[in-house]
């Protein structure tokens, strides 16, 4: 067996450290890709939990304007004011949806107070048709037969009419 010479026993020990820094380098390489890949995916996760929780809300915030409409129309057909009651629960349940979506995003909230507002104002007309369908009517005429034949036409045909009143 030759003898080594001179300068491979000098590369030697200078040639371990190298292969112990590249190793000590890898490891720590594939250290740090670890850890940013777990906080990439701890990320993910939350992201993932925020648009499910995002999603659920939007889906009940279309669920009670849906049921808000329905029961307000119910309540103008039937004369119930079961509906009217139901109708105010899905109305406080999609505002609190709404609110719970812009405070994902302030960007949310211009739009989100849009559909308030709208909802708001849906909700208002819709009630005070639903409590005037069945009110009694009783129409007033000091003016005249014109006036008296078409208020008189009028009681004939409503429903909710209760008496004809003429000076």
């Amino acid at each position: 067996m030759p003898t080594p010479s001179l300068a491979s026993r000098r590369l030697r020990p200078l040639l371990i450290g190298f292969i112990a820094v590249m190793t000590a380098l890898q490891i720590i390489v594939a250290a740090v890709a670890y850890f940013d890949l777990q906080r990439v995916l701890d990320n993910d996760q939350r992201e993932h939990a925020v648009v499910q929780l995002l999603k659920h809300n939007m889906t009940e915030a279309r669920f009670h304007v849906v049921q808000v409409q329905l029961f307000l129309t119910d309540a103008s057909a039937t004369g119930e004011r079961d509906g009217l009651k139901d109708a105010s629960e899905h109305f406080q349940a999609l505002g609190k949806n709404l609110r719970a979506i812009a405070e994902f995003d302030t960007a949310f909230r211009g739009e989100t107070d849009k559909i308030t507002a709208l909802a708001q104002n849906y909700y208002q007309t819709g009630t005070t048709m639903a409590e005037a369908y069945h009110l009694p009517v009783a129409p007033h005429d000091c003016t005249g037969p014109v006036v008296l034949a078409a208020s008189t036409h009028l009681s004939c045909n409503a429903p909710n009419a209760l008496i004809q009143e003429s000076v």
